[in-house]
């Protein structure tokens, strides 16, 4: 096996120059590799031990090979729609095992992703978290775990796919799960530890990260018993000076940010070990009187001792915060409903000070994959421009099938969207775009927020759309409907159903008929009014402005996802091009050519449509 330790005497180019043509090349033409695993010659599926795949697409050979070569320790790869990344990483993994002997983990953002690798390559073990489990004893894994079950004797799901899981060459979870292991267990990985880790998705690696380590208190007693509720009179003095400014881009005050910040640890600082001793007494009280205890008491205790130890988690991060590194955040106190109790919000600014939470520092090899990746990310999970080695493939589908038509008809603001003039606007354009040009075709719109989908809903329902919309429903509770239970009603509706969703930008694949037309109408910009979104901005203005143009991107993907397929994609919102100046430097080379026809304001969509697009015989609007 190799050492990893000695990774760094096999690296021959740690300083790499990628081609400025974007074509994968990287001109690397001196690179010792076999035959065999020449693009020219293959490699193959099969010479990994695939089966059901005849053959490698261009960029996955070429970046199994620039793999392979072990060249450098860390590896961007911005793939474009269809080229399969899954198939990738899976072949990355079993390579470097069949050749090296080494251990590969492949991250996903969500286990929606992860059930799509399960399908595909039902040999690569999944491990998820305990929720995800059933419990033979206890009915759920977690609540199992909260007694303390025996598990293995009574046959555990979740300890068995750990098991697999430890003992596999090629191992998958996602995002959450493994950053919860590294912050928790440090060293000792149930799933053991990894040479080589895939991180697909990256583009969503660096929020997913800093909202893990997010601390969200309540400034109740209630909550937990014992600890005095004087957080509120700690925080509230700098309120309306960090945070509601009528200036949204005006400059704020680090120093002011800092003072909180340092109160906030020191009033965590001051409650851990009360914290600590409390834990202790319910896990005593727990451990001596389960047997006896009746089932709802017990289960009581249980969920009490969970949530202190999470809280206990939440003071040992406070405690330590940096200055200059986080931020604490708060509600306006202006728009506080009476009766509930304002909330205070702690979160880390960036993310590459806790990448080790993803990357352990012992990892070998690091692959960051993504449709949409970029430079930017990679150094938000502290890898330089400089330290690695970057490519960014052309579209592999003919683009003239994929257009996006744009123009800047709606302004969908805060101050504006209520307004009759735009109401109508907004009513206007999902009349023609869907009622005429595309009545006969599925069709998915992004609604950017919950809110909004529920207004735009109402705002149709006067209309002949209404008996086609499916969107998000809401249960007793007002807690919407997942993304997955909705999709299922919209892939199973046997007619031209429009689905209304703030959620379906990412790892949603709508093949075929199944959506034949995406509407974006509004420019996702990150909530403006949050604390933490106003100092990423003053510190970072790249990646908040790659974060909307990444989801921007990946919601006009959803509804193309093979070389024959087409799909095409209306953004209406008015500020889109002014942004998309701004920004294009940073999108990828597979997105630039789709982007191309503008129409002008007030226009008819359907007459630039049915000039410039190509339609597939029958299906043209007319």
């Amino acid at each position: 096996m190799v050492n990893l330790s000695n990774l760094s005497n096999i690296i021959i180019n740690p300083n790499p120059t990628p081609n400025p043509n974007g074509n994968g090349s990287n001109g690397d033409s001196h690179l010792s590799l076999p035959p065999q695993l020449r693009a020219s010659n293959g490699p193959f599926p099969r010479d990994f031990g695939i089966a059901g795949y005849e053959e490698y697409t261009t960029p996955q050979a070429e970046a199994l090979n620039h793999v392979l070569s072990l060249m450098n320790r860390n590896y961007m790869f911005c793939l474009p729609t269809g080229v399969g990344k899954t198939l990738l990483s899976v072949s990355i993994g079993k390579a470097l095992h069949q050749r090296y002997n080494l251990r590969t983990l492949i991250l996903t953002c969500t286990n929606q992703l992860q059930e799509q690798l399960e399908k595909k390559h039902p040999d690569i073990p999944i491990v998820k978290g305990r929720s995800n489990y059933t419990c033979p004893t206890h009915g759920d894994c977690e609540r199992g775990g909260r007694f303390g079950c025996s598990r293995r004797a009574a046959g555990c799901e979740a300890d068995e796919a750990r098991d697999t899981a430890a003992m596999a060459p090629v191992v998958s979870t996602n995002y959450v799960y493994w950053i919860t292991v590294n912050r928790y267990l440090h060293n000792m990985h149930p799933i053991g530890k990894f040479a080589c880790i895939i991180m697909d998705e990256v583009h969503l690696l660096p929020n997913t990260l800093t909202g893990n380590l997010t601390v969200t208190l309540n400034m109740t007693e209630s909550v937990h018993p014992g600890i005095p509720a004087d957080l509120e009179s700690i925080v509230m003095a700098n309120w309306p000076d960090l945070n509601h400014s009528p200036k949204p881009r005006q400059r704020i005050d680090q120093n002011a940010i800092d003072a909180n910040v340092a109160l906030l640890q020191a009033w965590a600082e001051g409650h851990r070990s009360t914290v600590n001793s409390k834990l202790q007494a319910l896990t005593t009280t727990f451990e001596r009187d389960r047997k006896t205890m009746s089932h709802n008491a017990a289960d009581k205790l249980a969920l009490q001792i969970k949530h202190t130890e999470e809280f206990a988690g939440d003071l040992y991060l406070l405690k330590t915060m940096k200055p200059g590194e986080w931020v604490v955040d708060n509600p306006n106190p202006e728009v506080l409903k009476p009766g509930v109790p304002p909330v205070v919000k702690a979160a880390p600014i960036r993310a590459f000070r806790y990448a080790h939470y993803v990357t352990p520092l012992d990892t070998g090899l690091r692959l960051m994959m993504s449709g949409t990746t970029n430079p930017i990310i990679a150094r938000e999970l502290g890898i330089g421009r400089e330290d690695m080695l970057f490519l960014d493939w052309p579209q592999v589908f003919p683009a003239e099938r994929n257009p996006i038509y744009c123009t800047d008809t709606l302004d969908i603001r805060y101050e504006t969207e209520n307004l009759p003039t735009t109401q109508a606007q907004i009513r206007a354009m999902f009349v023609e775009i869907l009622g005429d040009i595309h009545r006969h075709h599925k069709c998915l719109v992004h609604t950017v927020s919950y809110t909004r989908m529920d207004q735009w809903v109402r705002l149709l329902q006067d209309t002949q759309l209404a008996k086609r919309i499916i969107a998000h429903k809401r249960d007793r509770y007002g807690r919407y409907e997942s993304l997955p239970q909705v999709l299922d009603r919209y892939l199973k509706a046997d007619y031209p159903a429009v689905l209304f969703s703030p959620v379906a930008h990412t790892g949603v694949d709508l093949v075929g008929n199944a959506c034949r037309c995406i509407i974006v109408p509004k420019v996702p910009h990150q909530p403006s009014q949050e604390l933490l979104t106003k100092v990423r901005r003053q510190v970072m203005p790249d990646l908040v402005d790659y974060d909307v143009l990444v989801n921007i991107i990946q919601s006009a993907r959803r509804g193309s996802r093979g070389y024959n397929d087409w799909c095409i994609t209306y953004i209406a919102a008015k500020d889109m091009y002014p942004f998309w100046k701004r920004t294009r430097i940073n999108a990828p080379a597979s997105f630039c050519p789709a982007f191309v026809h503008r129409i002008p304001r007030e226009a008819p969509w359907k007459a630039y449509v049915d000039d410039s697009f190509r339609w597939p015989k029958p299906e043209r609007s007319s």
